[in-house]
């Protein structure tokens, strides 16, 4: 069931298919970010109204990326996409496929360098700190929570 309307959509769609699917899947994101919230809200004291900006702020932020990882995906598959429109000559046939096959590594390369600037970014404008209007509390938080995972570049920018 869930093929056949994968098939469709790229009958449908054609070239404009796997940059709307990847786009999408970035979409699926949102419940998980409300339920980091949600986590956070555990250890940061914070009213409904703090909890609601902050989901939605991650919201927000998780659309920002995924319309700029939507350039990204254009952009990498562009031997893709000449093929699906007809250039299938055996030289575009064997672009295509190199662009389709290493495409998630790819991709991933690129957000990897895009995530570190924001992580360079926010920590040095303290956007974390400015989101909750309790540095203090979440400067804290913060620093336990970065000492023991892969976010060790936050526990300095919250001293």
């Amino acid at each position: 069931m869930v093929q056949r309307a994968l098939e469709r959509a790229y009958a449908r769609l054609g070239v404009r298919y796997l940059p709307r699917a990847v786009f999408l899947q970035m979409q699926l994101v949102y419940p998980l970010m409300v339920v980091f919230v949600a986590a956070l809200s555990l250890y940061v004291k914070m009213s409904v109204g703090d909890f609601v900006r902050l989901a939605l702020l991650g919201c927000g932020l998780q659309l920002a990326y995924s319309l700029v990882t939507l350039r990204l995906t254009r952009r990498l598959n562009r031997p893709v996409a000449a093929w699906i429109e007809g250039a299938r000559t055996e030289e575009t046939t064997r672009e295509a496929w190199r662009a389709a096959a290493s495409f998630p590594r790819r991709s991933g390369e690129h957000r990897h360098r895009v995530d570190n600037l924001a992580r360079v970014e926010a920590a040095r404008r303290g956007a974390l700190n400015v989101v909750y209007g309790r540095s203090i509390e979440t400067g804290r938080f913060l620093q336990l929570w970065a000492r023991h995972s892969q976010y060790s570049w936050l526990a300095s920018a919250c001293q």
